[in-house]
């Protein structure tokens, strides 16, 4: 999937993306396809992307391939958090914003996701 001819036809370029520092986004689906190369864009554009995956072992392997993406690239490595995310089970999304929470005070981000 190429994010980029996807988004063409509405007008919007991945080489206009802004610069996300300080940004925090949470991708749902974030382990193959669409929702893989979104955090992917955002990554690269400097965001601190939150990889929420139901298979937590596919989330980690898709914050491999990001990695990956940021040092062809040669930016500045991709700041990348995966977490396990089942929004068929409340108690899934429970732990996940639990985890999340934690995470971003840990980070010094406290309420301050974008």
């Amino acid at each position: 999937i190429n994010l980029g001819t996807l988004l063409q036809p509405a007008g919007f370029s991945l080489d206009r993306m802004p610069d996300l520092s300080g940004r925090t986004a949470v991708v749902t689906g974030a382990s193959s396809g669409l929702g893989l190369e979104v955090a992917k864009q955002l990554a690269l554009a400097n965001a601190t992307v939150v990889l929420a995956c139901r298979n937590l072992s596919r989330c980690e392997r898709a914050q491999s391939l990001i990695a990956e993406a940021a040092a062809r690239r040669a930016s500045a490595p991709a700041s990348t958090l995966p977490l396990a995310l089942d929004l068929e089970s409340l108690q899934s999304v429970a732990a996940f914003a639990a985890a999340l929470e934690a995470e971003l005070q840990r980070r010094g981000a406290g309420g301050g996701a974008g």
